[in-house]
């Protein structure tokens, strides 16, 4: 279990307040995403829809990588980060 740091709840109220953002140097985004807090932003070819990476890969098992574009490399928070901020703030 990965312990909501300061560095790591400041990433993740940034992505819950902002949206979808660039990774700062360092490995705070690493290790929100290892903990499933965070996820690539991605744009789905087929659609032109935008959307979190691995959430719509779940869904849409028989997409291949190369149905989706990086969308500038921008990630995301989850509904797993969004539960960790909200039992941190208890």
């Amino acid at each position: 279990m990965v312990k909501l740091t300061p560095g790591l709840r400041a990433w993740l109220t940034r992505l819950a307040t902002d949206g979808p953002a660039h990774r700062a140097r360092g490995n705070i985004g690493h290790r929100a995403m290892i903990a499933g807090w965070t996820d690539w932003f991605v744009v789905y070819r087929p659609t032109g829809e935008r959307v979190l990476w691995r959430e719509h890969h779940t869904q849409h098992p028989e997409a291949t990588v190369a149905d989706y574009d990086e969308a500038g490399d921008l990630e995301a928070i989850t509904a797993a980060g969004r539960a960790a901020l909200a039992e941190d703030k208890r």
